[in-house]
């Protein structure tokens, strides 16, 4: 599931094809119809000829895209001769279209370790808890303008110096969940 951009369908057609043979391919989006008539959207251009026809969505002067949580397609077989020997032989019917994928927000925060103490926790402790964080992939609370959020640290950058207490920064990079 999920927002999905439709951006061409093709239709590979083979056999009898031809001014009076026909394939239509049509298009209907999100359950915008129930019934099988209805709410059905014809691709430009009717296939009169054997081969692969592409048909950019929504058309190939706009080829922007088509907005989709769930699509239906439809072929319509359009007759015009009285042999009814002839008939096309649709090979292939192909979407091609990709997921949208939700944005996240990030943030990144250094972290002054030289101070005695930040937040009420000595520099040592807040690299035993950033490390902790990172390692248990557990999410974590960032107060950001008054609005708590919820993120997964991604990737954490320390350098100290050696010694009694860790003296240096701490680079967190976080995502939101």
């Amino acid at each position: 599931m999920g927002n999905k951009i439709a951006v061409q369908v093709r239709c590979s057609v083979r056999g009898d094809v031809s001014a009076d043979e026909t394939v239509i391919v049509s298009y209907r989006v999100n359950h915008s119809n129930t019934d099988i008539g209805t709410g059905w959207t014809a691709l430009t251009g009717t296939i009169t000829s054997a081969g692969e026809t592409t048909y950019p969505m929504p058309t190939s002067a706009a080829p922007a895209g088509t907005s989709f949580r769930t699509i239906q397609l439809r072929l319509d077989f359009g007759r015009k001769a009285a042999d009814t020997d002839e008939t096309p032989v649709v090979v292939y019917l192909a979407l091609d279209y990709y997921k949208v994928i939700p944005k996240s927000w990030g943030w990144a925060a250094t972290l002054d370790l030289s101070k005695a103490s930040y937040a009420d926790k000595s520099s040592e402790q807040l690299v035993d808890a950033i490390i902790t964080a990172a390692e248990t992939e557990s999410l974590v609370t960032l107060v950001y303008e008054d609005t708590t959020k919820y993120v997964k640290i991604e990737d954490i950058e320390i350098s100290h110096t050696t010694g009694e207490y860790p003296k240096g920064t701490a680079k967190i990079f976080m995502t939101e969940i």
